[in-house]
């Protein structure tokens, strides 16, 4: 991996800085959904989408994936040319098979990275993110 970059993997983990990673770069992102306000109903500071334009525009994303309810007017993304999907499945569930095959087609078809999110970025997000995976690098379940 010659141009990973342990910086910028740090600093674009912690919150402040998009709490996000790269998990196939140049091809897929994880990230913790966003919210339409920048503190959020507990209030806590909160990411919205307007902070992420400038990060999706330097990592080269076109593409936006929301797996949870909405929390956010996804026209602030539309708006600003990138394509966004709603594939919503309950928390702590099985994505179905349409699902899974959708988001298939979407990361198949995308010209760019797709930046892919639920409510915390790491259960439906980290499944779907895995189905991807098995089928084009040949992984197990397991691995």
């Amino acid at each position: 991996m010659k141009t990973f970059n342990i910086n910028d993997y740090e600093r674009l983990e912690r919150v402040e800085y998009g709490d996000l990673n790269a998990i196939i770069p140049q091809k897929l992102i994880a990230f913790a959904g966003p919210h339409d306000r920048d503190i959020d109903e507990d209030g806590y500071p909160a990411l919205t989408p307007q902070f992420y334009i400038p990060i999706w525009k330097k990592l080269g994303v076109t593409t936006i994936v929301r797996l949870n309810k909405k929390c956010y007017d996804k026209a602030v993304w539309t708006n600003e040319g990138f394509a966004h999907y709603d594939l919503y499945f309950v928390d702590g569930t099985t994505p179905s098979l349409a699902i899974v095959q959708q988001f298939l087609r979407i990361c198949e078809t995308a010209k760019g990275a797709i930046a892919v999110h639920c409510k915390a970025g790491l259960g439906r997000t980290g499944t779907l993110i895995g189905c991807y995976i098995m089928k084009h690098f040949a992984w197990s379940a397991a691995e």
